[in-house]
């Protein structure tokens, strides 16, 4: 089987709330498969995940003639299932044989084809997978040559990017992973509207072995003038691949830097929003020997505004098991495994001036849930800030 080169990613993007996309690459037995699922309507998640996993599980268990008749039964298998529990998926499935990579596309995500510095539309007139009851897959085979590419694109990354930016960023020199990386970096330049995944493959050039075995094949005939010349030959395709290494390392570290000061950009506009987002109301249940004036200072706020909450007056009574509604700053998702103290000093420290510290967050949450590593995925109650300070 040739070997290609491959890299792929996937963006939640600025403004969407969660990313319903799903791409992956399988190498299995019966050659190499790239999914990338853009789930549609409340359940894209499942629906991108349930078109992933039926389409591996397909080709991984079955026999075909060919490639093309593997992908196409795996499809109509797919749609099935995927119509069967009304999960419409767009998106691009692809499957590697020997030098040619066969496709289908679904509704608008986009699949291109690009070759000496020219972008090449893979039409493949499919509707949207898992819509209609029966499924006759059109399957579009490209053959691919030295130096040639693929990008497999979501309808989300496909409306952010146009063709001279795609081709731009294709035919530089710089590394598949780097090229990746741009092409988000440009979905989130154009807004970030949309989730975005995408999956390159190439067909690289010629290496260097490969290069110097067919400079001796030409020279051999001349003997020892030959090997000077195949020595030269070594030399300079040697150097000219040094620069080039050289010049992508640079490029490379440049990349780098841009995605963190992207990032540091990111995540100084991601605080600022959530410095002016409103507080949350959560519920809380009285314990023996709880008052008003406890629960307040548990959650940073202030007798009034639980009173004028809840709306109760000076001469109200509370009890043991009643529900007050109390205002907190939010409620924090752990996103990784982390200490709650590593968590304040990387996320809410900037609020110790207004009442937010790690014994105030301690306080109104339960302790024995906040010691050692917390989880991710742990909520976390931040208590609300003191506007008088």
């Amino acid at each position: 089987m040739l070997k290609l080169e491959t890299n792929i990613i996937s963006s939640k993007g600025l403004q969407a709330p969660t990313n319903q996309d799903y791409i992956t690459e399988i190498q299995t037995s019966q050659g190499h498969l790239w999914i990338v699922a853009d789930g549609e309507g409340d359940r894209g998640i499942k629906a991108s995940r349930v078109m992933t996993d039926s389409l591996r599980q397909y080709v991984e268990d079955h026999l075909a003639n060919n490639a093309i008749e593997l992908l196409r039964k795996a499809l109509i298998y797919t749609n099935e299932i995927l119509h069967k529990q009304m999960l419409p998926v767009e998106g691009v499935v692809a499957i590697q044989e020997d030098k040619q990579i066969h496709l289908a596309v679904f509704g608008k995500s986009k699949a291109l084809k690009g070759h000496n510095k020219q972008l090449e539309d893979i039409n493949s007139s499919n509707g949207v997978l898992g819509q209609q009851a029966v499924l006759q897959p059109q399957i579009v085979s490209i053959s691919l040559e030295h130096g040639s590419q693929a990008i497999l694109m979501t309808k989300g990354a496909f409306l952010q990017l146009n063709y001279e930016q795609i081709a731009q960023t294709l035919f530089s020199s710089k590394t598949l992973e780097t090229k990746n990386q741009e092409l988000i970096e440009k979905t989130l330049q154009a807004g970030g509207q949309y989730n975005a995944s995408i999956a390159l493959i190439e067909y690289p050039n010629i290496n260097i072995s490969e290069n110097v075995g067919k400079a001796w094949k030409t020279i051999r005939p001349f003997a020892i003038p030959g090997t000077i010349i195949a020595i030269l030959a070594i030399f300079f395709i040697t150097a000219h691949y040094t620069r080039k290494d050289e010049k992508q390392e640079e490029e490379d570290e440049q990349a780098k830097a841009l995605r963190e000061r992207q990032l540091v950009e990111r995540r100084k506009d991601s605080l600022a929003k959530l410095d002016a987002k409103k507080d949350t109301v959560i519920a809380h249940k009285l314990e023996k020997g709880e008052t008003v004036g406890i629960v307040a200072r548990k959650y940073n706020s202030t007798n009034e505004n639980l009173m004028e909450l809840n709306i109760l007056d000076d001469k109200a009574n509370v009890a043991r098991g009643q529900i007050l509604k109390v205002n907190v700053k939010m409620i924090y998702v752990v996103d990784k495994d982390q200490t709650l103290q590593q968590i304040y000093d990387d996320r809410f420290k900037r609020w110790d001036k207004l009442g937010v510290t790690v014994e105030s967050i301690v306080k109104a949450n339960k302790p024995a849930n906040l010691s050692g590593k917390l989880k991710k995925g742990t909520k976390i109650i931040i208590p609300a800030l003191k506007k008088d300070k």
